[in-house]
Formats: structure tokens, C-alpha cells, sequence
């Protein structure tokens, strides 16, 4: 798959980002998540077990970072207000 389109989107950002991205990941490798995470201003990027359904495959995990995320707890990333 082409990521161009999504990087191009993606400079447009200007809300935190975290970007969860599956290690065995086949369809978009983790290379691309990395790449994204540059190019997207405010971007986080962690890289969980599993492949493209991480969420799915390790749902606790993924959570906490979630919830980390919204709590302002990832550096470099702003807090979202009122949450």
C-alpha cells in the first residue's frame, strides 16, 4: 500500500496524535507507522504486540495506552482539554 496519501493528509493534523501500530503488522508495516509519526505534528507512535488488529489482539495493552495518552501522560504530546 501507498502511504504517500496518508502522510499528505496527515501533515494536516494539528491535534495531539497517537498512532498504535501492530509490530508484525503485514499490510502496513511498522516502518510506515514511523514514517507517519514524523511527518504528523503532535504525533505519538507505540508500537504493541500483534499485527494489524492490535486492539483486538491485546485489548489491556492497548487500553493503557489509551488511557495514558488522554491523560497528557506521553511526552511531548499535549493534554487534551477537559479530559
Amino acid at each position: 500500500a501507498d502511504p504517500r496519501p496518508f502522510i499528505a493528509d496527515g501533515r494536516r493534523l494539528r491535534s495531539p496524535t497517537l498512532l498504535l501500530w501492530g509490530r508484525e503488522d503485514r499490510l502496513y508495516p511498522v516502518e510506515q507507522g514511523r514514517l507517519l509519526a514524523r511527518e504528523i505534528p503532535s504525533a505519538g507512535l507505540s508500537i504493541v504486540e500483534g499485527d494489524h488488529t492490535p486492539h483486538e489482539e491485546h485489548p489491556d495493552a492497548v487500553a493503557a495506552l489509551l488511557r495514558a495518552f488522554f491523560r497528557g501522560e506521553r511526552a511531548g504530546l499535549p493534554r487534551f482539554p477537559g479530559i
